[in-house]
């Protein structure tokens, strides 16, 4: 077993083109959904293994033998007992007590999990804050959507060797950088983990990265026959209140959106959509991630929701604001899950299809342009190369403008 781990790590490490230190190891094993890669360990979880196996065919062992059996046993000692001493170790307190008084288990997936998730505390106590927030960014809804789908080039959900190698070292917080090297492009110096692409607006790769969030939404309520329509203006006109004729709250306004969940006490015929991606690891937001998941996120949608009176001005003139913000790592806010999950319902209808799978494809979308737009970032300011360097970046970017109109906010955080 425990060569079969080592086989499994050198084959992630190989993949990744990296070796892992203990700590970078120990997270790839926490589960997917948990902020890791799921990559369990054969040794640590033998005995679960054991356990559950010897409890589910405990009653068909009585009736072949007639009396319960216990192994042939050379030390002297309960090779069950043993086990169960050891995982009583790792188990929750219940769970604890009903092993060592004999009790019986036949899940191994219920003591999996309490190994797991004692692991995984144990991690957190011992690493640094910033590894603490990592786990916990990248175990959000939505941030897994990369990992979860089925690599096709007809559905374009491949990633390049590159983007996957960065997406790795992205999620297990590991050194990108040598440390006190500044960003060719707006020359601040850059963390050693590589986080300061997540918010540098310099080089077009942020207008970039909203552009094809809103896009990959707006073709989704396309399907869900919302009529959507991208950065619709004159809607807030006829207000007649100074200064407000020429703004464009909406970068996706739905015109029939009467099966939109939105979070205001009223109901809507229109919704606005404002699209956002801010970064968990900002200063001002450092403090507030490491006491709760998605704090940037719900800061920054509320933030866009007070701008200017947003919100207040576009239900004066009926119409529903509901900002989409999304972390860097990939969570979504939890207001704006509800808001997409109600569009993919409709998706759903439209099609006849299952929500889950309208769902999943969304996520896994939406997931994947946060992995290639950060591989992008990262290779322009490593001074390499990830399908061009700024001159394509900046002509994807006047690309993307051209073909469906941009106006993203100029105090957008991403």
């Amino acid at each position: 077993m425990e060569q079969f781990d080592e086989k499994q790590k050198g084959a992630l490490e190989k993949i990744s083109g990296t070796a892992f230190t203990g700590e970078e190891w120990e997270q790839a094993q926490v589960p997917v959904g948990e902020g890791g890669f799921g990559l369990r360990s054969a040794v640590e979880h033998a005995h679960a293994a054991y356990v559950a196996s010897r409890g589910l065919t405990e009653e068909l062992v009585e009736q072949l033998v007639g009396t319960e059996c216990e192994p042939p046993d050379l030390v002297g000692v309960s090779y069950l007992g043993v086990a169960r001493v050891a995982l009583a170790d790792k188990a929750s307190e219940n769970m604890r007590e009903h092993l060592l008084d004999g009790g019986k288990v036949t899940r191994q997936k219920s003591l999996s999990i309490q190994i797991c998730q004692h692991a995984r505390n144990a991690w957190i106590a011992r690493v640094s804050r910033i590894k603490r927030i990592s786990l916990e960014a990248y175990s959000q809804p939505w941030a897994d959507g990369w990992l979860r789908g089925c690599p096709s080039d007809n559905l374009d959900t491949c990633l390049s060797n590159g983007a996957f190698r960065d997406a790795v070292k992205m999620r297990l917080c590991m050194q990108m950088f040598n440390g006190g090297e500044h960003c060719p492009l707006c020359r601040m110096v850059i963390d050693i983990h590589g986080h300061h692409v997540f918010a540098c607006m310099c080089g077009g790769d942020k207008v970039l990265e909203h552009n094809e969030i809103r896009n990959e939404v707006h073709r989704v309520a396309k399907v869900a026959g919302a009529q959507p329509e991208l950065e619709a203006g004159g809607l807030l006109g006829g207000l007649g209140w100074p200064g407000v004729a020429g703004r464009r709250p909406a970068d996706t306004l739905l015109v029939a959106a009467r099966g939109v969940r939105g979070t205001s006490r009223r109901a809507f015929a229109r919704v606005a959509f404002d699209f956002a991606v801010t970064s968990p690891f900002s200063p001002y937001v450092l403090r507030l991630s490491s006491e709760s998941g998605l704090a940037a996120a719900q800061q920054y949608a509320s933030y866009k929701r007070r701008h200017l009176n947003t919100q207040e001005m576009c239900e004066a003139a009926g119409i529903g604001f509901e900002p989409i913000v999304f972390e860097s790592t990939g969570g979504l806010e939890p207001e704006a899950v509800g808001v997409l999950n109600s569009l993919l319902a409709m998706v759903a209808d439209a099609g006849g299809k299952a929500f889950a799978t309208e769902k999943e494809r969304l996520m896994q979308r939406v997931s994947l342009i946060l992995v290639r737009s950060h591989h992008r970032a990262l290779c322009r300011r490593r001074g390499g190369v990830a399908g061009g360097g700024v001159g394509e970046a900046s002509a994807r970017v006047a690309e993307a403008e051209g073909t469906l109109e941009s106006n993203v906010d100029t105090d957008m955080d991403m």
